[in-house]
């Protein structure tokens, strides 16, 4: 057996003698047998420890000594291996410096070597140089031109090799070789251009000119090779030729068309225009394959002509004198041919000559209104001018070249790019002047609400009838849209869009004013009014006073009512339109709803003056009611006459409704007059004072009728039931007036008992009225109400 087999319990850190005596010794025979035997065996293992501890502590002993001989045995081939490293050091610094003296002849004959080849091309190119100038100066004395251009572009990339050597004689002796030939060269050529002269006579006849004679001048074989000049002579004599040849060909145009010449008004407008098709054809006929096209030649061309087209139509425009001015009719056609002959012009440069044109309008006043321009002195100048328009589309050029440069765009001088737009040039030059046109639609507008004062015609297209001058004026503003859109869609297009919303509101006024009755106030009501307030008349509120409907004009009224709806939801379109159209500055500006509020709240006043009206009608008949003597009625039969005459009148009247206004807008008109007409009969009752018990139930028979006749109201022409919360709504009103006259044919001993359950929110107040009208006496009412109260 061995002892120490549990050794679990030995090596617990919790380790408890008591817990392994216990499992080691479980009873008292076996501690006295084993108790020796365990003794030994417990000596002799720890004897096996100490001398296995003995012998670790021998080994890491002899385990340490070896460590120390390695340790110094490493630090000794360390400092070997840096003075090593620091011989290696020396050596390689020796031999850099050797290899330094070596090379030295070496790098000196490579820079001399270099510094040699660099001389040699310098001077190979300042041969060519040399030789270029001597043949730019040689063809340039020959007046060949052709080659001339090419051996000035080739003299004028080898000259920026040099332009750090400004310096040199020799360089500056050809620079200014260069520059005399470039003198020559530009004389030359616009000399040659200039013999050209206009080729358009004083009568505009193309045939007048003839180019037999060109070769003349200076040995030109054709005028494209004094383009291939042009080109070569750079950017800025380009620009100046063409501002040269488009000013020569219009100095005619210009004797043509001054002010003060006959033909110069804004109804020949369109001969300005032929004038300019006929020399832009001569142009294409002689000078087809002269102008390359990235010179856009024709596009300046157009551009000069509606630059200077401009500024005669702005002095005629500016004229007090001229009644050109003020003749609408004759501005606009002549506006609508400007901008005929504009997108004419633009589709023109496009198709035929490839220029890629911006078709972006610019409506000058639009954007300008408020901004001045200035030229380069500092003086203002008119935004809305031809020199104006110009100045600003100088200033967009340089922003867009500007952005060009910060993006990193190379665009060579013979790039094409987006010109900018030619819509707006000419036309917008009209656009301060077209009041008069504003003018006139805003008089047109006023006569067709004059005529719809006592239009009565109703167009019966919709679902439902409407009055014509509605339909006539949407139609009409339409076709203005259509007519204004098509000269302009800036601040003179949003101008209209103001007549516009001027003239609803005033549809609106005229549908109220004209279309339905004005409001009914007695006369000593206002009289009383007046003194009040301190004034002689006191206008009456349109939505809360009391109105009579001739025979027969609740169907007008009703018909104003369905023409306020079909403006509201052709006002939404109308809007919509406007906006589609308009230009992008504008569309925030745009906001019709408050023309769609005006009618809204002409509905509002029709549907009262629909109750009022239907209530002054029944009122004679309610009248009826209190002039009865119900205190000796003694005979219960059919309904009351009055109730026969209330139902005859209101079903009459509902049917008319009913039939001519949207379902909407008669549930409406059913809920007011409901409520109206329950009120009324209330308060018609109580002025009978009182009643006898035979008379209560003549009345409950009429109540019965007159509940039946109100229920049935929505639904008065087509079978159907009513809906579930007006019928509701009724039923509970009609049993207040139900319960009230129970109450007055109850028997005085039961009175208070039966108001306890039949009216349980009733008041001494309502039982007061009750007693009321059954004319009970003061004494017996006090007695009651003292049993109620308790």
């Amino acid at each position: 057996m061995s002892f120490l087999s549990n050794s679990s319990l030995l090596e617990a850190d919790n380790f408890d003698p008591l817990t392994f005596i216990n499992s080691t010794f479980s009873t008292q025979q076996s501690l006295d047998s084993d108790l020796e035997t365990f003794s030994s065996t417990l000596n002799a293992e720890i004897t096996k420890l100490d001398a296995s501890i003995s012998n670790s502590i021998q080994m890491q002993s002899t385990a340490s000594k070896s460590a120390a001989v390695d340790l110094k045995q490493a630090r000794e081939a360390s400092v070997q291996l840096r003075r090593k490293i620091e011989d290696v050091k020396r050596k390689a610094l020796r031999s850099e410096e050797m290899v330094k003296v070596i090379c030295a002849d070496i790098k000196q004959l490579d820079f001399a070597k270099r510094h040699l080849q660099t001389t040699i091309t310098a001077l190979k190119r300042l041969h060519m140089l040399h030789n270029a100038v001597g043949q730019l100066s040689t063809t340039s004395a020959k007046r060949d031109f052709r080659a001339a251009a090419l051996s000035l572009q080739a003299t004028q990339a080898l000259m920026e090799g040099f332009k750090d050597f400004g310096n040199v004689p020799k360089i500056k002796d050809l620079r200014y070789e260069v520059e005399r030939v470039r003198r020559e060269l530009s004389t030359g050529v616009f000399e040659a251009f200039e013999k050209i002269g206009s080729l358009a006579s004083a009568t505009a006849n193309p045939n007048d000119f003839h180019i037999d004679d060109v070769q003349d001048n200076g040995g030109f074989t054709s005028l494209s090779e004094a383009c291939l000049v042009v080109d070569a002579l750079g950017k800025q004599a380009r620009d100046k030729q063409c501002n040269t040849f488009c000013e020569s060909q219009l100095k005619s145009y210009r004797k043509i068309f001054s002010p003060s010449a006959p033909h110069s008004g804004l109804d020949q407008i369109d001969r300005r225009f032929a004038w300019f098709r006929r020399l832009l054809k001569s142009i294409d006929e002689r000078f087809k394959e002269v102008f390359p096209p990235h010179w856009h030649l024709q596009y300046k061309l157009c551009w000069t002509f509606l630059e200077q087209t401009s500024e005669g139509i702005m002095k005629t425009l500016e004229d007090e004198g001229n009644t050109d001015s003020e003749n609408v009719i004759v501005i606009v056609k002549a506006l609508q041919k400007t901008i005929m002959f504009e997108k004419e012009m633009t589709s023109r440069l496009e198709k035929d000559y490839g220029s890629s044109v911006d078709n972006t309008t610019v409506d000058p006043k639009a954007k300008y209104d408020n901004e001045m321009e200035y030229d380069e002195e500092g003086n203002e100048i008119d935004p809305r001018s031809a020199e104006g328009i110009k100045l600003r589309y100088a200033r967009e050029r340089a922003k867009r070249q500007s952005l060009s440069d910060k993006t990193g765009g190379k665009q060579t001088d013979k790039e094409d790019h987006a010109l900018l737009p030619l819509r707006g040039m000419l036309s917008g030059v009209f656009l301060p002047f077209m009041g008069p046109y504003c003018q006139l639609e805003k008089q047109n507008l006023e006569e067709l609400l004059q005529k719809a004062v006592a239009d009565t015609e109703t167009d019966q297209r919709g679902d439902l009838p409407v009055f014509t001058s509605a339909v006539s004026l949407f139609v009409y503003m339409k076709n203005s849209i259509i007519r204004g859109t098509a000269l302009t869609t800036g601040v003179v297009f949003f101008n209209l869009y103001k007549e516009y919303k001027a003239a609803l509101t005033k549809y609106a006024k005229v549908l109220q004013t004209s279309k339905m009755p004005a409001p009914y106030v007695p006369v000593n009501v206002m009289a009383g009014l007046a003194a009040a307030r301190g004034e002689e008349k006191v206008p009456p509120n349109p939505r809360t006073s009391n109105y009579k409907i001739p025979p027969g004009e609740e169907e007008t009224v009703c018909l104003a009512i369905d023409t306020c709806e079909y403006c509201v939801d052709t006002v939404e379109a109308l809007e919509d339109l406007i906006k589609d159209k308009i230009d992008e500055g504008f569309k925030a500006n745009i906001d019709l709803m408050d023309s769609q509020d005006d009618f809204n709240d002409v509905t509002s006043i029709g549907l009262r003056i629909l109750v009022s009206g239907l209530d002054s009608r029944i009122e004679p008949f309610f009248k009826e009611l209190t002039s009865t003597n119900w205190v000796n009625f003694d005979d219960v039969g059919e309904e009351s006459i009055y109730v026969r005459n209330v139902t005859s009148t209101v079903t009459t009247f509902a049917s008319t409704c009913q039939k001519t206004l949207p379902s909407s807008y008669y549930r409406s008109f059913c809920d007011k007059f409901a409520s109206s007409f329950m009120t009324t009969f209330h308060s018609n009752l109580i002025k009978c004072k009182r009643f006898s018990q035979i008379a209560t139930q003549q009345l409950l028979l009429d109540v019965y009728s007159l509940k039946k006749l109100i229920q049935n109201l929505p639904s008065i022409n087509s079978g159907n039931l009513a809906p579930s919360m007006y019928a509701t709504h009724t039923t509970k009103e009609f049993a207040k007036i139900e319960i009230l006259l129970k109450l007055v044919g109850t028997p005085q001993e039961l009175l208070v008992e039966v108001m306890r359950q039949q009216w349980p929110d009733g008041t001494l107040k309502d039982l007061q009225q009750v007693m009321s009208l059954r004319g009970m006496k003061r004494v017996q009412q006090t007695e009651l109400l003292e049993a109620f109260g308790n």
